[in-house]
């Protein structure tokens, strides 16, 4: 029984830090599209075949 219910505790454990991590990863992912430029990111992304020859 005690055993059973540590499982079941860890288990829980685990989703809800897969699911911390999950949500960090996307907040990171937001807060970074919200800091970059689109005028600064397109000019990079014409640069780069002039950088390449």
């Amino acid at each position: 029984m005690s055993i059973r219910l540590g499982n079941l505790l860890l288990n829980i454990i685990q989703i809800i830090w897969a699911m911390v991590m999950l949500t960090q990863q996307l907040y990171e992912v937001q807060s970074h599209s919200e800091e970059t430029d689109p005028s600064t990111e397109s000019f990079s992304r014409l640069d780069l075949p002039s950088m390449m020859q």
